[in-house]
């Protein structure tokens, strides 16, 4: 089961993965995913079937049990924590749904740290497309607004922004809509799809919304197989 994917070398390949959370009370099955520069892939599936799971795993939080995954080149089982940690401080981007915002930093400031992070270079380029981003996701006026004085649909297109600011080729988004109307949810996903073909990043987008899954061209989805066990599988819409 695989995510069609483009002739160049995959960014993500796993296969025969067992992901275990809470000391293997959940274990999702990963038997086979490729993802390429490119793919634009939805992930569907019931909740607790281990959606967020597999996201954890693609960033480096999650250790597989079993089987190979490798993400960016780096082999996710035998790498060191710091290989993991630079992963995701550096070459992916990612919205997880708890989002993540700092409170005692604004909208701009909050978008720029993973730029920061990624060093000056990085950082003074997302400065220079900072406000191009703000403006496509109608933040504009909130640039200096904390998440605390935000509403939970601007809170979620500011986590959106930071997510996409810094290019990195691998985009990992869990329900990164779900508190958006349909109309705004329509803006950040044009300006999402477009920023991915922009930059011929690879997109992994976790969602319940049938709307926002039927724009994207593949899709994969986890299924319950009993108490505590998944699988992911290719899906048909």
């Amino acid at each position: 089961m695989s995510a069609p994917a483009s002739a160049d070398p995959a960014l993500v390949s796993a296969r025969g993965v067992e992901l275990h959370q809470g000391a293997g009370r959940f274990v999702l099955e990963v038997p086979e995913l490729e993802l390429g520069a490119g793919d634009l892939v939805g992930l569907e599936g019931p909740s607790g079937t281990g959606k967020s799971t597999l996201l954890a795993a693609l960033c480096g939080l999650l250790v597989p049990e079993s089987g190979e995954l490798s993400v960016l080149g780096l082999d996710l089982r035998r790498a060191r924590t710091a290989e993991r940690q630079g992963l995701l401080r550096e070459r992916l981007s990612v919205l997880f749904q708890d989002l993540i915002l700092l409170d005692y930093l604004g909208v701009s400031e909050n978008a720029l740290l993973p730029a920061r992070l990624a060093g000056p270079q990085r950082l003074a380029a997302a400065r220079r497309e900072l406000p191009d981003w703000l403006e496509r996701l109608g933040l504009s006026a909130r640039a200096s607004a904390p998440p605390r004085r935000l509403s939970g649909g601007e809170r979620q297109r500011a986590a959106l922004v930071r997510a996409l600011l810094d290019p990195r080729p691998l985009v990992l988004l869990d329900e990164p809509t779900s508190s958006l109307d349909p109309v705004l949810a329509e803006r950040a996903l044009e300006a999402l799809l477009g920023c991915c073909a922009a930059r011929g990043a690879a997109l992994l987008l976790v969602s319940h919304d049938p709307r926002i899954l039927g724009r994207l061209p593949a899709r994969l989805a986890t299924r319950p197989l009993g108490p505590g066990r998944a699988r992911l599988e290719r899906s048909h819409p």
